[in-house]
């Protein structure tokens, strides 16, 4: 059984891959020998080998293991006469540490065994060590959109450190296909399995069982879950099986697809970010992770909510989303959306349920890019003004709300009486953009020279009741694109006169 000790070494070891200063590559063609082409960069870097050493392992052969766990730096002449392996024999037998040249009979091919003495696998990959025999793996690039990894291998980045945006050469490990519950048939006995998409391996069972907290750690290794359970958002949980059953209050969660196809399914029984129903007293609700359709689930954490809701003033801090005991509770977010330099609690909400937005305010999803999660956004309508106080009015927004429908939704602000038509002058504020218009309108110029007048929105949904009025068109695609229109929104736009 290949276990995730082995894998894990990986993740904190930061194995560096040297680069040389080559000149631009498109593929391994346009290196010299012993180099290999970064196609995110277009630099040739210098071909790697990865020996075992204990648990960790070393860059071959720029080092050697000179003890369990120990890497040392090969020096002096030992590349050109054999160094502490030399062609001797010694420490790394012929070759050894720094010694001849390979000899390669033949290139080798992704998957076939290999000598880390030697670099003999083929352009694109590398021989890795992975505690029971080296193979030739996939070289990759742990921060690119697409890493080069096959189907089912995870990019294990050299330097875990390296930056997002900046190239992360490392190598793909291939997964074991470990499927919680059906351990024996992939493992062997005495193992759990751990996910880290889109592939799963084999993990030496540890002492958790139903319910209790687990991690995977080379360090603790009793920490990971029993045969049969599996370690999913820090807890020991059943496996749900080929009929999802679960038990009450539980649902079955189904990651199979992000596993390219290996099974993997458990029971869980969260807790609701959105009221903050389902934990101790002690505890806050927080997002954990998103389930098979892409929606947040919630996690019990120790941690001390807020008190405040939606709307009201707050000071962020980074050890919570919500501001700590003394912010938000923590089913809102604390921050300063509108650049106003003041923090305030924003309710979180379901991208695909406004029912957890109240009065005018609607769930919008522009926030949190990749999630389907947004806040609760909006005191106003911004068709009717209905929602603002005596003396304001309704600043409106262009936004895509959780029912799929484009609209308009506003801030209230300090206005003057709300008395000009459509096509009158009219007069607005320049810091909150507040006007004299009737609700509905902008205050804008449309022709250069021309006055500030009061313009009518309108979207193009039929039976909507916000389109214009006899003589007039609503124009599209103005709000919410680039400076040359790129992206603009097609549903909502200004009433202009026709012919």
């Amino acid at each position: 059984m290949r276990s995730l000790l082995a894998l894990s070494a990986f993740l904190t070891l930061g194995l560096f891959a040297g680069g040389c200063a080559e000149p631009a590559c498109g593929s391994d063609g346009d290196c010299p020998d012993n180099t290999t082409c970064d196609v995110s960069t277009g630099t040739c870097l210098k071909r790697r080998q990865v020996i075992r050493c204990g648990s960790t392992y070393c860059d071959y052969p720029a080092e050697i293991c000179v003890e369990p766990d120990v890497c040392a730096a090969v020096v002096g002449d030992a590349g050109m006469q054999g160094g502490a392996g030399g062609q001797g024999g010694g420490a790394g037998g012929q070759g050894g540490a720094g010694g001849a040249p390979p000899v390669c009979g033949a290139t080798l091919q992704l998957r076939e065994a290999c000598d880390p003495g030697n670099d003999c696998c083929d352009r694109g990959l590398i021989c890795v060590d992975l505690g029971e025999e080296a193979q030739c793996l996939r070289t990759c690039d742990a921060n690119a959109e697409v890493t080069r990894c096959g189907e089912r291998e995870v990019c294990i980045p050299d330097d875990p450190e390296v930056p997002n945006g900046e190239p992360s050469p490392g190598f793909c490990v291939p997964g074991d296909d470990c499927v919680p519950g059906q351990e024996d048939l992939s493992c062997g006995e005495g193992a759990t399995c751990a996910r880290n998409d889109p592939a799963s391996f084999c993990f030496p069972a540890g002492m958790a069982g139903e319910g209790q907290e687990c991690t995977f750690s080379t360090m603790q290794p009793e920490a990971a879950c029993q045969t049969g359970l599996v370690c999913e958002l820090g807890i020991c949980r059943r496996p749900c099986g080929d009929n999802d059953a679960c038990g009450e209050g539980e649902r079955c969660i189904d990651y199979t697809d992000s596993l390219d196809g290996v099974q993997w399914k458990f029971c869980f029984s969260g807790c609701n970010v959105y009221t903050q129903e389902g934990c101790a007293a002690n505890e806050a609700c927080i997002f954990a992770e998103e389930d098979q359709d892409g929606l947040m689930m919630g996690a019990c954490v120790e941690a001390t909510s807020g008190m405040l809701s939606h709307g009201e003033q707050c000071v962020a801090d980074d050890q919570t989303y919500w501001g700590g005991a003394g912010g938000c509770t923590a089913g809102h977010y604390c921050g300063d959306f509108l650049d106003t330099g003041t923090d305030q609690c924003w309710g979180f909400c379901d991208a695909s349920d406004n029912s957890l937005c109240t009065g005018n305010s609607l769930c919008v999803t522009p926030f949190f890019v990749g999630l389907k999660v947004g806040v609760c956004f909006g005191e106003c309508n911004g068709f009717t003004g209905e929602g603002c106080g005596e003396g304001e009015g309704c600043n409106p927004f262009t936004i895509a709300n959780a029912d799929g429908f484009d609209t308009w939704v506003g801030l209230c602000a300090e206005a003057p009486a709300a008395t000009v038509g459509t096509g009158e002058p009219c007069q607005s504020d320049d810091n909150t953009g507040a006007s004299n218009c009737d609700p509905g309108h902008l205050c804008a110029v449309l022709q250069q020279g021309a006055p500030a007048e009061c313009i009518k929105l309108c979207d193009i949904y039929e039976d909507s009741g916000n389109g214009c009025p006899p003589g007039f068109g609503c124009q599209t695609e103005i709000f919410g694109g680039d400076e040359a229109g790129n992206g603009a929104n097609p549903n909502l736009g200004i009433c202009l006169p026709q012919g």
